[in-house]
């Protein structure tokens, strides 16, 4: 094959892996060890209402919820020991809200460089799932509790709806 034919072909394959990450779902990051984005998907900057260059010029513990989050140090030294751990952290969004979210982060070597390559997914809705079992396990509790009493009215208690 010619030189041409083959660059051709690595431009194709190139453009092709750019589509599929732009096209997934959850946010994916590429970053260096100090923090510093080389990569973000669409999504990533989607979801947190960015645009690319923006995001891309942010330190990826900018994106981070103080006190949500394990201490970086921690989080970094753990993925260097084991090259990949899964956590639950917090992304503040341009506009200041927190989006709770699950990283996937892995090591992963590019020639020389050793980069840090993250899928983030949106935990919203089961935050919210495990708040409202929490609630209803405690709303049980509580009725069980004070199911002890013979003369006690749950109904007119305004413990249960209806």
């Amino acid at each position: 094959m010619s030189d041409v034919t083959l660059r051709k072909q690595a431009e194709i394959e190139l453009k092709l892996k750019e589509r599929l990450l732009d096209g997934a779902s959850d946010s994916i990051f590429l970053h260096d060890l100090e923090g510093r984005f080389i990569y973000v998907n669409e999504a990533a900057c989607r979801d947190r209402g960015y645009e690319r260059e923006e995001l891309q010029g942010k330190d990826v513990w900018a994106l981070h919820c103080p006190g949500l989050c394990g201490p970086q140090g921690k989080i970094l030294r753990d993925l260097l020991a084991q090259g990949e751990i899964t956590f639950e952290s917090a992304h503040v969004r341009k506009d200041g809200s927190v989006m709770p979210v699950e990283i996937r982060a892995r090591i992963i070597d590019l020639g020389e460089r050793r980069l840090i390559l993250s899928v983030a997914r949106d935990i919203t809705e089961r935050k919210r799932a495990e708040a409202e079992v929490k609630l209803n396990e405690a709303r049980l509790a509580s009725l069980l509790r004070i199911s002890q009493f013979p003369d006690f009215n749950p109904g007119a208690a305004g413990l249960c709806p209806g």
